[in-house]
């Protein structure tokens, strides 16, 4: 009988507390401040009236934030803003210009991968089959990539890096000529010094002792009884007699295709694509290994290029 009384009184004190988690909750919820805040920097404002709308006004701090689907997205109607904006938002953040709700359509008519409602805002034709690839500013880079890059298509200075539309081409090997023609042996306080005089790749007359170099090609002894200089070359030992042109491997040259041009580059070369200005860094098995002086990142350069023009 005690057990049972003991029991029922448990349930009584456990529904007691439970009703009075429910009550402290529905005053905290009440207690919420619904005073309007300001969003992006007062252009634009969203009211937090109950708890729903903190939960919505939550999602557009995410979207701002980068977690964008490209029907979540418009940009602006002014051609020299071209500010991606939420559709939750009634006005540009950046030049307050307005959405209208008309412009807006949750499809992709002509399948281009391209929301409706960014083609519209470009001026761009829904039924036009073709308005992916093609380059409304002259930049050399399709509409489509503009999009994914997330550039303005009416800016020719905004698009994205030139380096994209390259591609590693080949390699070029080459074969240059050395010859030594003198050995000289002096004499100092350290004993005697032999020195090797000579002409690389046409680039001019050297002049150079045991341990040093000549283009990267080092002098490991000289030999003046036999007339001989042996060279270190690709971790490999080469005698080459005086008087007698020898052609040996010269550093490889990597080419590079660009929109109908080709450089020719050396490892730790820079170059630039029209305006943009890069470094030729390594050699990664297929690839070229590319610093951009613009981003500070290294892009790998594959035998495709990663975009392409809008002639293509």
């Amino acid at each position: 009988m005690l057990a049972n009384l003991k029991k029922d009184f448990e349930k009584v004190i456990l529904a007691v507390l439970l009703i009075l988690l429910a009550v402290s909750t529905i005053v905290a919820l009440k207690s919420v401040d619904s005073t309007p805040l300001n969003v992006d920097g007062g252009t634009q404002g969203t009211e937090i009236e109950d708890v729903p709308d903190i939960l919505d006004y939550t999602e557009t701090l995410k979207e701002y934030a980068g977690i964008l689907t490209p029907h979540d997205i418009v940009y602006c109607r002014n051609k020299q803003c071209n500010n991606l904006i939420s559709k939750k938002f009634t006005s540009c953040s950046l030049c307050s210009t307005a959405i209208y709700k008309n412009e807006i359509v949750e499809s992709d008519a002509n399948d281009n991968f391209i929301p409706d409602e960014i083609e519209l805002s470009w001026g761009g034709k829904l039924l036009d089959p073709k308005n992916h690839t093609r380059d409304l500013d002259g930049d050399g880079f399709r509409n489509i990539d503009e999009f994914r890059y997330n550039e303005s298509p009416h800016d020719p200075e905004s698009h994205p890096l030139y380096i994209h539309l390259t591609h590693f081409a080949g390699i070029e090997k080459r074969y240059l000529p050395i010859i030594f023609n003198e050995i000289e042996e002096l004499k100092g306080k350290g004993g005697i010094k032999y020195y090797a005089s000579g002409i690389y790749a046409g680039k001019g007359g050297f002049y150079r002792s045991v341990g040093e170099s000549v283009y990267g090609i080092q002098i490991l002894s000289i030999n003046s009884k036999e007339s001989l200089v042996s060279i270190l070359y690709n971790k490999e030992k080469i005698d080459l007699p005086l008087k007698k042109r020898v052609m040996i491997p010269g550093w490889p040259k990597y080419k590079l295709k660009f929109m109908g041009s080709e450089k020719k580059l050396m490892v730790g070369q820079k170059f630039k694509l029209r305006n943009e200005s890069y470094t030729f860094v390594s050699v990664a098995e297929d690839a070229l290994i590319i610093s951009s002086g613009r981003t500070k990142e290294e892009i790998g350069v594959g035998r495709i290029p990663r975009l392409s023009t809008p002639e293509e």
